[in-house]
């Protein structure tokens, strides 16, 4: 049964009203495996996109996407993977 797609979200907690630099994953360096097998994951995008500011109270949501690709005969099991996303203050 395949599992409904949903966006990575992080919390962001910091100095109040901080401008901050999000910097995510470039194309062609992420992959998903489940043993032997493969898919990646590229266009990373972002909301907020590329730079925030964190609220009154110091926080802020970040939703992070990305496409993945299928295999015309992707071999079927359970994938998983890390990426790193870099938040630096402004």
């Amino acid at each position: 049964q395949d599992s409904p797609a949903s966006a990575a979200t992080i919390n962001i907690s910091g100095t109040s009203n901080a401008a901050i630099a999000i910097t995510l994953p470039a194309d062609g360096t992420v992959l998903l495996s489940a043993g032997p097998a493969t898919m990646a994951l590229n266009g990373f995008t972002s909301s907020p996109s590329g730079s925030g500011v964190l609220s009154a109270g110091g926080t802020l949501l970040l939703s992070i996407g990305a496409t993945l690709s299928v295999g015309l005969a992707q071999t079927p099991g359970s994938y998983s993977g890390s990426f790193n996303v870099s938040i630096d203050y402004q």
